[in-house]
């Protein structure tokens, strides 16, 4: 049995500003590539399924765990759970995982634990060198999570598995990284029915700026630049893929019709990187007149942008988005 758990949340608060967490794409991207692999899954929502749970972390007031304690998120795992999933994006949620895999491995000490996610695929030792997690998947998770899954489940060994790092005699191991897939457009869509989607778009907790009903989406994966603050080359290395723009039009139609959303927040690395397709990709939605929104919160870079794309996008229903120069020279 598989359970993949979303820690609890961190919302900072300075002034009017709130940092709140957002649906958990990732986590739905591996659920629904486990699904399409005929793998069954628990998914634990810490975060989503108690978002009016608000209590100050460490005794600091001007942060705040949002979600489910240990203690819950503990009752709520089956009996003969054989794996158990973490993903954490961020490090400064990092700590909310420690302590809630510590708690864990106290009622199930026999499981795998796996750590996926920007965070442990960078730092690796965070997550092994305290004995929390057996395993880290580096990078792209899917293919990896469900051999690993497949091997316990046979109770193979999956320290052979390519893409992950562990812990052995003490020493960090790092095998040889996955390939990258690139066809992404053959990944199945996210696993939303099993997470807290309704309830994080009732409460406008998304990222960037709150449009009406909005849900996560990627239009990418991966960046092609190594700036030296992120974790990026870590995670996928320098290869941008972009999915195919009729696809990921597909899916917003399709997304908009099932759980009745306004827009889209776009939780790519950077969006624009490949113009021609990036235009391909305004003109397909302008030409379905889906009336929806959506936003670049996570910032983008300005090379591939003229006045011709500028237009298309706005047009095509892009309400807000930053550009990201990752540089503070003036001359750049």
């Amino acid at each position: 049995m598989v359970t993949l758990i979303n820690h609890p949340g961190l919302k900072v608060m300075k002034g009017l500003q709130l940092q709140s967490p957002s649906p958990p794409i990732g986590l739905a991207y591996l659920g629904g590539f486990l699904k399409q692999n005929g793998i069954a899954y628990t998914a634990i929502d810490a975060c989503g399924l108690a978002l009016d749970q608000v209590r100050p972390f460490q005794g600091d007031a001007s942060v705040f765990i949002q979600g489910l304690n240990s203690a819950e998120v503990l009752a709520r795992i089956p009996a003969g759970t054989r794996v158990i999933g973490f993903s954490c994006l961020f490090s400064h949620c990092w700590p909310l995982v420690f302590d809630m895999v510590a708690a864990i491995r106290l009622k199930f000490p026999e499981a795998v634990y796996v750590a996926g996610g920007e965070h442990p695929t960078a730092l690796p030792g965070s997550a092994l060198k305290p004995a929390l997690f057996d395993v880290v998947v580096n990078g792209e998770g899917e293919e990896t999570l469900a051999e690993i899954i497949e091997r316990v489940a046979i109770g193979q060994a999956w320290e052979d598995v390519d893409g992950i790092s562990f812990l052995k005699n003490g020493k960090i191991f790092k095998n040889p990284a996955r390939k990258r897939v690139t066809d992404i457009d053959r990944f199945p869509l996210p696993d939303w029915d099993a997470w807290c989607l309704e309830s994080y778009m009732r409460a406008g907790q998304v990222t960037g700026i709150n449009l009406g009903r909005l849900m996560p989406i990627l239009g990418s994966r991966g960046c092609p630049y190594a700036c030296k603050f992120c974790s990026n080359e870590a995670m996928w290395g320098r290869r941008y893929i972009m999915r195919d723009p009729k696809s990921l039009v597909d899916e917003m139609q399709a997304m908009k019709e099932k759980y009745g959303v306004s827009g889209f927040t776009f939780m790519d690395s950077t969006f624009v990187v490949q113009r021609a397709k990036t235009l391909a990709f305004a003109r397909e939605l302008i030409s379905r007149r889906l009336d929806l929104s959506y936003q670049l919160p996570a910032g983008t870079r300005c090379e591939a942008f003229d006045e011709e794309l500028a237009f298309a996008l706005a047009k095509s229903g892009l309400k807000n988005f930053a550009f990201a120069p990752e540089s503070a020279s003036e001359r750049i």
